[in-house]
């Protein structure tokens, strides 16, 4: 347990308290989804044109950043967007820019 609050502090220390996920999610509603994003969580979406390997059929990649507090308020608009949609989420170790810490 000592290594595990150990661990966790160490991470706080170095991206403190507010840490960001990066949320992929491939699906072929890719405008209703950036939108519903953009809308409830006042972050950003870049939408990506992909083509799945196995099916060869044409998809959409919508890629945001948000902090880790809006992971369930997002999946809950993304599902709610596209039941269908095919998502992950990753952690990230900085971020910068508009709505996120600058750099020095």
């Amino acid at each position: 347990i000592s290594m595990f609050v150990a661990a966790k502090v160490g991470e706080v220390i170095t991206t403190g308290f507010e840490s960001s996920v990066v949320f992929h999610i491939i699906t072929d509603k890719a405008t209703d989804v950036a939108d519903a994003i953009i809308e409830y969580t006042k972050r950003g979406a870049t939408i990506q044109n992909a083509e799945g390997e196995y099916t060869h059929n044409q998809h959409s990649i919508v890629i945001s950043v948000m902090r880790k507090k809006q992971i369930s308020t997002a999946r809950k608009i993304i599902h709610t967007a596209d039941p269908d949609a095919f998502m992950w989420i990753s952690n990230t170790r900085e971020v910068n820019g508009k709505g996120f810490t600058r750099p020095l």
